[in-house]
């Protein structure tokens, strides 16, 4: 879809190369920093209720003004998850025969990785786009209780001559520190997560944020 490829461009905002060191981009105030990786283990041991979680149609139902084939994305969805990208529920009775279950939360990453897969970027294996995903959980994490970042970008850096890959996620007010990188790529989250929050509001009902 023509559209939706343009939404994602737009949506991803950069992905350029900073050909000249020490080259800094300003959001706006507060010290922040790059988190290294590998991130923590991400594997989701609860329980939830019919109406806290999904099952894989209906994550792709919330993600469907950024990825509208819903039949493609559903084959995504099974194939992140069995890489490891995607974590499901792991309830006390799981076994054969029984649905997939994801948080809601599970949304964001979701779209995350929808990003990467329209843009012709590598998923399966990223220790960047795992290290990302850490970033995003945290955020929204925070976001659900008032703390979030105002108009937070997902910055992924990496490449030589550092040889390591870094990510963070920086709000307006915050400076991106200097670094020896030669690509970086900048997700507008604050774009991302309104798309999101659009869907979680047509499958779940009225999404409660701290940044209505």
């Amino acid at each position: 879809m023509p559209k939706a490829r343009e939404f994602l461009i737009q949506l991803s905002s950069v992905i350029r190369c900073c050909l000249a060191k020490g080259e800094e981009k300003n959001f706006v105030g507060k010290k922040s920093h790059y988190i290294d990786l590998p991130p923590k283990d991400v594997t989701r041991q609860a329980t939830f209720g019919p109406d806290t979680t999904v099952t894989i149609s209906g994550l792709a139902s919330t993600i469907a003004t950024i990825a509208p084939d819903q039949a493609a994305t559903v084959q995504q969805i099974r194939h992140w998850t069995r890489e490891g990208m995607l974590p499901p529920v792991q309830h006390p009775h799981s076994g054969p025969g029984k649905h997939r279950e994801y948080t809601r939360d599970a949304a964001y990453e979701a779209a995350i990785l929808q990003v990467f897969n329209g843009l012709g970027l590598p998923i399966s294996g990223s220790l960047s786009l795992l290290g990302a995903l850490d970033q995003v959980r945290r955020e929204v994490a925070k976001r659900k209780v008032g703390k979030g970042k105002k108009n937070p970008h997902l910055i992924i850096a990496g490449g030589p001559p550092a040889g390591v890959t870094v990510a963070g996620i920086f709000g307006q007010a915050e400076k991106i520190p200097n670094h020896p990188f030669i690509v970086t790529i900048d997700i507008n989250l604050a774009k991302l997560f309104e798309e999101v929050e659009r869907g979680l509001e047509k499958v779940f009902g009225k999404v409660k944020s701290g940044r209505p």
